[in-house]
């Protein structure tokens, strides 16, 4: 039976929390949480996440039928698993992956952080996905951001 493994990148929250419906509706699925993400020092390129992923999984007694979730970097951090040991895995699901690194504003971590306990700093950082989304139509971005 294939095991499906969700891989968060550094948005939504970068943890694997932002799985929580993920992980309810695939039930022993699982969502590592990544050195730096919010504890300890983060990997410092995809080749290092992708090795601390392999020993985190074999850790858990994960070794093959894996069915890597990617989001963002967690995409890219499952590719190259994928690329890596090939043997290990069944399929990828790759979501918003891209080759280049986002470039994000000083600062942008932090305001997601402080949004989950300030309420001012919450609507702040709602301005500013509806800024990031301003190419998708009204209706579909105020219900994604809902």
């Amino acid at each position: 039976m294939s095991q499906m493994v969700f891989v968060h990148g550094p948005g939504a929250g970068g943890c694997p929390e932002s799985f929580v419906y993920q992980l309810k509706h695939y039930p022993g699925s699982l969502a590592p949480t990544f050195p730096g993400h919010p504890d300890g020092k983060p990997c410092p390129n995809v080749e290092r996440a992708t090795e601390w992923l392999r020993g985190w999984l074999w850790s858990q007694g994960k070794q093959q039928d894996l069915v890597l979730v990617g989001f963002t970097l967690g995409a890219c951090i499952a590719l190259q698993y994928g690329l890596d040991y090939p043997a290990e895995v069944t399929a990828l699901v790759l979501m918003t992956i891209a080759v280049r690194p986002k470039e994000r504003p000083p600062g942008a971590l932090e305001l997601r952080l402080k949004a989950a306990e300030d309420p001012a700093i919450y609507e702040k950082w709602i301005d500013t996905m509806r800024h990031n989304m301003k190419f998708v139509a009204p209706e579909l971005r105020e219900h994604l951001i809902e």
